[in-house]
């Protein structure tokens, strides 16, 4: 069912509620509850709009029918509160509601104004600043979602101290920052949190791994941590956009020395 219809399904074995096509009903709940007496087995609505069409979704629903539906809402976890805003009971939501899922538009780089980025000499020369902070994110960081909302207070937490990143830790051990993958080196090995459902590796973490390979560096994937890793020679960051930065301060206080390491130096 639609109202306005966007496009007719090559069956044409539809019910459209439409004025256009002399569809004349009381309401687009009124031809879905038209639609309820052909006894579907599933049914599209294209959008619960009103009390009447979402009461008749639900009723729907409830008596063993498939409904697909939208419903505007800030995200996936409001539709419950708007379904009870738009007045259906607890009750019925918990019986009734299978699964909710949010879509967005695909963020682009804008063809007309972007620009290439590349770090700058004196963060390759000198390194960065980063602050270390509880990784206190849900347990699917592996997954590339829009569920980010951590992150952001991660990086924000960097930028606040005047730091770029914010590497974060989970019950003792070191998982990735806010926006790149983390690295040490010990002992002239480049040591790797390993592939898990903890970090979201990135592009630039598996380039470093084959650069590190082309430059003669040991490698080794493995948990790391927190005080081998704040007790490391060298620590870096790698992301598209940061490419790889050595870490020389951490907390405001120096790191490794307070200058990139000889490791880093083979990899630049």
């Amino acid at each position: 069912m639609e109202d306005p219809i966007e496009f007719v399904h090559e069956s044409k074995n539809c019910l459209v509620n439409q004025r256009e096509v002399g569809m004349h009903t009381k309401s687009f709940a009124a031809g879905l509850k038209g639609a309820l007496r052909e006894d579907p087995d599933v049914i599209l609505v294209g959008e619960m709009r009103d009390r009447e069409t979402i009461r008749a979704a639900i009723s729907a629903a409830s008596t063993g029918h498939l409904v697909f539906s939208t419903l505007h809402t800030n995200d996936a976890p409001s539709s419950v509160t708007r379904l009870r805003d738009m007045g259906v009971e607890p009750f019925l939501i918990t019986a009734c509601v299978e699964a909710i899922q949010a879509q967005r538009l695909v963020r682009k780089i804008c063809q007309n104004c972007k620009t290439p980025y590349t770090p700058t000499r004196e963060q390759v020369d000198h390194g960065v600043a980063v602050v270390a902070a509880d990784d206190n994110r849900w347990h699917r960081c592996d997954l590339k979602t829009i569920s980010l909302l951590g992150n952001v207070l991660m990086r924000q937490l960097a930028a606040e101290q005047g730091a770029v990143e914010t590497v974060m830790f989970r019950d003792g051990y070191l998982t990735e920052a806010s926006a790149s993958n983390v690295l040490i080196v010990k002992g002239g090995t480049l040591v790797m949190p390993p592939k898990d459902n903890l970090i979201l590796p990135g592009v630039t973490y598996d380039a470093a791994l084959e650069f590190a390979g082309d430059v003669g560096i040991p490698v080794a994937m493995r948990a790391v941590p927190k005080a081998e890793a704040l007790a490391a020679d060298e620590m870096w960051l790698s992301s598209s956009t940061k490419e790889v930065l050595a870490i020389t301060t951490i907390d405001g206080r120096p790191f490794a020395g307070g200058k990139p390491g000889p490791v880093f130096r083979k990899m630049w």
